[in-house]
């Protein structure tokens, strides 16, 4: 992939240990959390720059090594990256080889590095894994003989996925480094601290990957809406509109929620709009009981300081459904509610990556023009075109998973994506019967994203 240029600028080829691949993932979500730290999109910690291009999906970033390794221990704490690492080093100090996943030049050189030295040397070493796997550009400069101008000072581009997302960009790349850490044909063998995972090794893993499949499907004018909304605010009022099909809902708003920082810790609170909240709007307070210390009494305002007190700490998830239309009033009175709650947001000083996201869950309304003056950002789902189905087959193919998922990829199966019409539910379940060869189509697969 790279070897020629890996010997014409003297640089050694990465190993694809364990401890590199866990350094690869602890850099980039340090280098994300440092370009998402402010509104305008620029960071700076320390020695480390960390800009995203205006125009590309890039991370453009500047710093040394040693910067780039007191960012990662700032932002990856609970990854336990220090402690692991010690366990290497301790068997690097001991002539443990290859375990401690470096290059060999020169046991004696390598085993008089300090702790520190040794962490460095992992920072460089899965930059390399970076670039080998084709999502860092070095952007340093040299000199006519192919020198580096400044060899202290890292200049480099990382390119990523669709968007801003942590989330989403640290699962693109973490499964574009397992794929390339299976492959056999990347000539890099195996260090021996690397555990050799298989991408699928067994029928957990293949639901696994077949239901990263169904999350690809791109629904992408709604995956942008939701992701620069929170992205960019990381607070959002969603009105969830899908076909009238309860397994489609959930499967919309199950792709939507990865996108959401700290969704598996969040606090969830399901809210149904019933004939008692659409009789007296203040039953509707009660139903966040379990947020509120029972000392205090339900009002609108310690709901709202329990919430906020909540997105201190934890990412916050409201699900607000309804099995009708909602008439206006209805509509007015959770505006206010969200309104009420932005503003307490507002007034607190919070530093962290925390998302707050309200869904409105209702029945459709296509006939009927909505004039109110709503909060809420409408994310319909109506269809699944067949360019999305499409890309799905080429990952298949691309992936190399035709084998375990016992589908092949052909001209036939492009053909066959159009007789799965558009109907989200069709779309679906058609994939779930036609290439995942299940019986039971999209039934066995919906207890995943049911809420």
């Amino acid at each position: 992939m790279h070897n020629s240029s890996t010997k014409e600028q003297g640089k050694r080829k990465p190993t694809k240990g364990e401890l590199e691949q866990l350094y690869v993932m602890a850099l980039v979500k340090a280098l994300l959390e440092l370009a998402s730290s402010t509104n305008a999109g620029n960071s700076q910690q320390q020695e480390v720059t960390a800009k995203w291009s205006s125009n590309n999906c890039e991370l453009e970033v500047s710093g040394t090594s040693k910067a780039l390794l007191e960012l990662i221990e700032k932002h990856n704490t609970e990854m336990g990256l220090k402690k692991k690492t010690n366990e290497y080093y301790e068997n690097y100090k001991k002539g443990g080889g290859e375990n401690d996943s470096s290059q060999n030049p020169s046991n004696n050189q390598k085993r008089d590095m300090s702790f520190a030295q040794y962490q460095i040397e992992r920072v460089r070493n899965a930059m390399y894994l970076l670039e080998e796997i084709q999502l860092l550009e070095d952007k340093r400069s040299r000199n006519k003989a192919g020198k580096l101008k400044n060899p202290r000072l890292r200049f480099f581009s990382l390119k990523l996925n669709q968007d801003k997302n942590l989330e989403n960009n640290c699962e693109f790349v973490d499964e574009k480094l397992k794929n390339y850490c299976n492959n056999d044909g990347n000539d890099l063998g195996n260090s021996s601290d690397n555990k050799n995972l298989n991408y699928i090794k067994n029928e957990q893993d293949l639901t696994s990957v077949k239901l990263d499949l169904l999350r690809s499907l791109n629904c992408r004018n709604q995956k942008h809406v939701f992701s620069e909304q929170i992205g960019t605010h990381r607070v959002g009022f969603f009105r969830i509109q899908t076909e009238d099909n309860i397994q489609i809902r959930d499967w919309f708003l199950w792709v939507l929620e990865e996108r959401i920082v700290g969704f598996e810790t969040a606090e969830r609170i399901p809210i149904k709009i019933d004939y008692l909240i659409k009789k007296d709007f203040d039953v509707f307070w009660k139903r966040f009981k379990k947020i509120i210390e029972n000392e205090k009494e339900l009002t609108p305002k310690n709901v709202i300081e329990a919430l906020a007190t909540y997105y201190q700490t934890k990412s916050v998830v409201i699900y607000i459904t309804h099995e009708e239309i909602l008439n206006s009033d209805l509509l007015n009175n959770l505006n206010s509610f969200y309104s009420q709650l932005i503003e307490k947001i507002n007034s607190i000083n919070i530093n962290k990556c925390n998302h707050l996201v309200v869904f409105l869950i209702d029945k459709s309304n296509q006939n009927q023009a909505n004039t109110e003056k709503t909060e809420q950002l409408v994310l319909a789902l109506t269809k699944i075109r067949h360019g999305e189905v499409n890309e799905l087959l080429d990952k298949i193919r691309k992936d190399k998973l035709e084998k375990q998922i016992g589908f092949e990829v052909n001209n036939d199966a492009y053909t066959e994506v159009v007789n799965f019409g558009d109907s989200p539910h069709f779309v679906i379940d058609s994939i779930c019967q036609f290439v995942f060869k299940s019986e039971n189509g999209i039934d066995e697969f919906a207890g995943n994203w049911k809420h």
